[in-house]
């Protein structure tokens, strides 16, 4: 999502969090990582975040954000890649930056 005026990055990400799944991020949340997944075509940058801790609000308003909420594992993420169920570049790269940093078990 888009930082609006006067939010952090850290609180745009639990926003939107909250307003695509109905799930609030924890006070663990914290930066994972940034990056231009187009470098030298378009000046863009995702910085991304990760959090532990969820608690459940209710259901969330932006189905086109999030289609299916799991909570997964280490091996279950590997297999959904291994499968090609994960194919683009901006999740693979958390996803596998999270795994080589052992946040992910």
């Amino acid at each position: 999502g888009m930082v609006e005026k006067r939010e952090t990055a850290k609180n745009t990400a639990r926003r939107c969090m909250l307003e695509a799944t109905g799930w609030k991020a924890g006070d663990d949340t914290r930066s994972l990582l940034s990056f231009q997944p187009m470098n030298s075509r378009v000046e863009i940058e995702v910085r991304s975040f990760i959090t532990a801790e969820a608690t459940f609000e209710g259901p969330g308003r932006d189905t086109q954000s999030a289609g299916d909420i799991a909570w997964l594992t280490r091996d279950d993420l590997l297999a959904l890649i291994d499968k090609g169920d994960v194919s683009d570049g901006p999740s693979l790269t958390l996803i596998l930056y999270a795994l080589s940093k052992d946040l992910i078990r």
